[in-house]
């Protein structure tokens, strides 16, 4: 597996991609606005209102392919089974990516109430689905780091684009 240099710039522009995010004082309303030339000016209109903005980060600042989704998902899975294998569990990649498809309606609970689930909180979850109950995560440090490491990984082998008008709307707000 490739891993991309945390140094390299398509690293560091996500990382700025995602430090520079601001967050409204509340989160009431979120509405998913495309970046046009319109939005970009009403930012600048609102900005005496309005202390902070937020965007969403996927589909918004940073724009992914259903292709490249395909294969995080099944990287993240096979670095999930050889790091269980490798902690004597053994897991099928079958069992694992079914897991994995049945934690988007766990997650997506939590991000329609603008929440966000904890990386070690979703493994759970697909190890939970994938041995139908028998595996819990590990409660070795070790072990818990290298299964978070081989989830959130492949963002990095095989990143998503950045959206065409996320840079110069940050500009202009």
């Amino acid at each position: 597996m490739h891993r991309q240099d945390p140094s390299s710039p398509l690293a560091r522009s996500l990382v700025n991609s995602i430090s520079a995010r601001l967050r409204r004082k509340t989160y009431a309303t979120r509405e998913i606005v495309p970046l046009t030339r319109s939005v970009r000016l009403r930012a600048r209109t609102a900005s005496s209102r309005c202390n902070c903005v937020t965007f969403d980060l996927w589909e918004t600042l940073l724009m992914d392919d259903p292709k490249k989704d395909l294969l995080r998902r099944k990287m993240r899975c096979e670095g999930l089974r050889h790091t269980l294998s490798r902690s004597g569990v053994e897991l099928s990649l079958t069992d694992l990516l079914r897991g994995y498809d049945e934690s988007v309606g766990f997650l997506l609970t939590f991000w329609r109430r603008n929440r966000d689930v904890p990386t070690a909180e979703q493994i759970g979850y697909i190890l939970d689905v994938a041995s139908n109950g028998t595996v819990s995560l590990p409660q070795v440090r070790r072990v818990i780091e290298e299964l978070q490491e081989a989830y959130t990984n492949p963002v990095l082998s095989v990143p998503p684009t950045l959206n065409d008008d996320a840079l110069s709307t940050l500009e202009d707000i």
